[in-house]
């Protein structure tokens, strides 16, 4: 159930998301960013369609709009299970304000894309001080089996690499 607050950082995903030039180029592919800012971090990752238990209905390896509808609500669930922001002794962290997004195709003019944009927010407690980013959504191919990504702390940016292999990191905050 979303929030007040959820319905605001979603507001403010949906002006990103619809202005020309952020839908053009989002993020990406095998991209993702993680940045600290009020109270939580927000982020933003391009994931492979494969990655996903469903939402190829027609097999060719891509997502096309009919296919996104139908199972976006599937999608957004395997993101929110597959995406998390765990802390201890405070546990897993919920993706707050989660959107998806079909990324603008620079393809050859196939129909549909290879990858999806999911966009929140993490929402963490004050006190929390030792992170781990964790996920699961890998493709099927050894290109899709990577995610880059950048953690942003003010000034501070780190990158690091998620694999099947390495499937979280570990960050401190002062």
């Amino acid at each position: 159930m979303m929030t007040p607050r959820s319905w605001c950082y979603g507001a403010m995903w949906l002006g990103c998301l619809y202005s020309s030039t952020a839908a053009a180029h989002l993020m990406v592919a095998q991209h993702g960013t993680l940045n600290r800012a009020e109270g939580g971090y927000f982020t933003v990752v391009s994931l492979p369609i494969t990655a996903f238990a469903g939402g190829d209905d027609n097999g060719d390896g891509r997502l096309d709009h009919a296919e996104f509808a139908r199972h976006r609500v599937q999608l957004t669930a395997e993101v929110a299970d597959g995406l998390t922001l765990f802390s201890a002794p405070f546990g897993v962290w919920p993706l707050d304000g989660l959107l998806l997004n079909l990324p603008h195709s620079h393809d050859d003019g196939e129909p549909g894309v290879t990858h999806v944009v999911a966009m929140g927010r993490f929402t963490v407690d004050p006190e929390a001080r030792s992170f781990q980013l964790q996920t699961s959504l890998f493709g099927d191919t050894p290109q899709t089996q990577r995610l880059f990504m950048t953690l942003t702390e003010g000034a501070s940016e780190v990158e690091f690499v998620l694999t099947p292999d390495a499937r979280d990191f570990s960050f401190e905050v002062p």
